[in-house]
């Protein structure tokens, strides 16, 4: 009698430790072997998601040409910029309709003063086509060589669509000065003077297309602003 009421007790704490959460039935017994038998069916991702773990696996890979093209970033990044073209280079070979990042080649030739090749990337995409910023680094390279009315477009049509950009507003003044538009260039500087009245400089730029605007008293008084003690 005695042995049949332990051989129950050891049967009912075979049957709790099945139970419990991350413990296996104890080898020998009905319960163990189903155990076994349902992880043998499971593949090792299952199992894990059985105990409620996310799913890791090893074989989601990062393939070549997009690591290049994160290293072709990162060297642009850091001003290594003749790198940086290499990569780009090496990207566009294997992925050549990869247009994002032909754009950002566009962009790091620019930096690096190769406004030609620059030019050539950027103009092989219709206007539509281009990023605002890739615009606007085109813009700067008509600029540069002078074509100014082409560049002044582009800026004008950029500000239409973000006014609140004072660095690009104070390219325009730029180049409408340089284009010999002093009446037009004086109204962006005006504005940008209202909106950085600290800034020593940018009054100096505004002064000097006043001087050739033939304003004199008005250049005179903001080169005195520029120049008072603070």
């Amino acid at each position: 009698m005695k042995t049949m009421h332990v051989r129950a007790m050891l049967a009912g704490l075979a049957l709790v430790l099945c139970a419990l959460p991350g413990l296996a039935a104890p080898e020998g017994t009905p319960q163990g072997k189903q155990a076994r038998q349902l992880s043998s069916q499971l593949s090792p991702e299952q199992s894990v998601q059985g105990q409620g773990q996310e799913t890791f696996s090893f074989s989601q890979k990062l393939p070549e040409w997009k690591a290049r093209w994160e290293l072709a970033r990162l060297l642009s990044y850091t001003q290594r910029y003749e790198a940086s073209i290499a990569e780009y280079e090496k990207v566009l070979e294997a992925k050549p309709d990869l247009i994002q990042a032909k754009l950002e080649m566009g962009k790091v030739l620019a930096w690096h003063g190769q406004q030609e090749k620059a030019q050539n990337i950027l103009e092989s995409f219709s206007r539509e086509a281009l990023d605002p910023e890739s615009r606007i680094e085109l813009a700067d390279i008509y600029a540069a060589k002078k074509d100014y009315d082409r560049a002044i477009s582009i800026y004008t049509t950029y500000l239409s669509d973000y006014p609140d950009q004072d660095r690009v507003r104070l390219k325009l003044a730029q180049t409408l000065s340089w284009a010999g538009e002093y009446e037009a260039s004086l109204r962006h500087y005006e504005q940008l003077v209202d909106m950085h009245p600290d800034d020593v400089q940018l009054r100096r730029q505004y002064a000097q297309v006043l001087t050739w605007a033939e304003r004199y008293e008005q250049a005179i008084q903001q080169y005195r602003t520029s120049l008072q003690d603070k």
